[in-house]
C-alpha cells in the first residue's frame, strides 16, 4: 500500500466539501484509477465531467503508476469570464 495526497479543485471540492485528502491505494495504482475511483463514489454529480489530473505538478496520462506520497491534483473543466 501507498499512501497519497490529493488537492481537490473547483467542482470536485464542492461536491466533496473538503479539499484536501490522504488517500492509501494498492501499488501499482494508475492516474485512471483514482480518477474512476472519485467518480464512482460521487457519480451523480462528476460521472460525467472529464477531470485532468496532475502529479506532483506536472499534468501525467492516465496509465502513470502513482508512487508514495505523490501529491495529485484533480482538476477539473475551468468555466468563466
Amino acid at each position: 500500500m501507498i499512501t497519497i495526497n490529493l488537492k481537490l479543485f473547483s467542482l470536485v471540492r464542492y461536491t466533496l466539501g473538503i479539499s484536501k485528502l490522504k488517500l492509501k491505494v494498492k501499488d501499482g495504482t494508475t492516474a485512471k484509477d483514482v480518477i474512476y475511483d472519485i467518480k464512482l463514489k460521487n457519480w451523480e454529480k462528476l460521472g460525467g465531467i472529464p477531470i485532468r489530473l496532475a502529479v506532483n505538478q506536472s499534468y501525467v496520462k492516465d496509465d502513470f503508476i502513482l508512487h508514495d506520497c505523490d501529491e495529485i491534483a484533480l482538476i477539473p473543466p475551468v468555466s468563466g469570464g
